[in-house]
């Protein structure tokens, strides 16, 4: 025969051109070799594939083989990373929406003793006569309305998610009071938020800063009304359990000076129909 690769005539029954050295044939042992490389590189595979993977043992012997592996670890991995992004967002999302309906009640408080016309070519928003929902405008006594466009439901009932109400003076028309009001408060509960007990604020003198009675609140304002004497009054809706096991709930307004002092809060009990 002649070699493959000088094309000299060669033994057909060598393993190795005695001219260039070229392998005509594997041996029988070198295919053994090759054979056994073969199947250590498909175990190895086949190892590393199945890492992740547990052997649990049944009482009758037999092996289940239970777990994710690799692949499904990873597509695991990532929609969690998945869920987590969209939670983050949404709170994100909410938390913005909240403090664009504060922002709009801030705005407008500098409005206070103008005419409502006046508010509404400055700011550029726009203030309506009355709300989109029936709710609020069953509930609520307001002149002029700006509400989110997103809504939600309390027992049932649609709201939008906060609403800047402006009151007007009967004599003079001007602007007397705006109140923000954040009915996401309510969502979970109409009675707002549980408490371990009613909450005191006869610890904090006359003077203190604001923020630091509002620390001490922890919880989100119901309303927040800004007044024409130039005060400014959070409302908060909470509710807790008496020692003999009854709910009770509450409504606690906070009136803090123009400056930003507290000045005094009072507990008023709720019973339901005044909900």
């Amino acid at each position: 025969m002649l070699c493959p690769k000088c094309r000299k005539e060669i033994d057909d029954r060598i393993i190795e051109c005695p001219y260039c050295h070229t392998s005509i044939r594997m041996s029988e042992k070198k295919k053994k070799r090759f054979a056994a490389k073969q199947i250590k590189k498909l175990e190895d595979k086949k190892r590393k594939k199945d890492k992740t993977i547990k052997v649990k043992a049944v009482p009758d012997g037999t092996e289940v083989r239970h777990g994710l592996g690799r692949r499904g670890l990873k597509l695991l991995l990532i929609a969690g990373i998945a869920a987590v992004i969209v939670i983050v967002a949404a709170v994100i999302v909410l938390a913005v929406t909240a403090s664009k309906g504060e922002r709009y009640a801030e705005d407008a408080s500098q409005y206070i003793g103008q005419q409502p016309a006046v508010l509404s070519a400055t700011t550029g928003i726009q203030y309506l006569d009355e709300s989109k929902y029936y709710g609020v405008n069953s509930a609520i006594a307001f002149d002029y309305i700006c509400e989110s466009d997103k809504s939600v439901k309390v027992q049932g009932i649609e709201y939008p998610r906060w609403a800047v109400l402006v009151s007007v003076s009967d004599i003079g028309g001007h602007i007397s009071k705006i109140t923000y009001t954040d009915f996401t408060v309510l969502k979970h509960d109409i009675r707002g938020k549980k408490q371990k007990d009613s909450v005191d604020l006869d610890r904090f003198p006359a003077g203190t800063k604001q923020s630091s009675v509002l620390k001490n609140i922890n919880m989100s304002p119901y309303s927040i009304t800004y007044s024409e004497d130039g005060g400014i009054t959070y409302v908060y809706k909470y509710w807790y359990k008496r020692d003999n096991g009854d709910e009770q709930a509450m409504l606690m307004r906070v009136t803090f000076s123009e400056k930003g002092k507290y000045k005094y809060s009072t507990n008023e009990v709720l019973i339901p129909r005044n909900m």
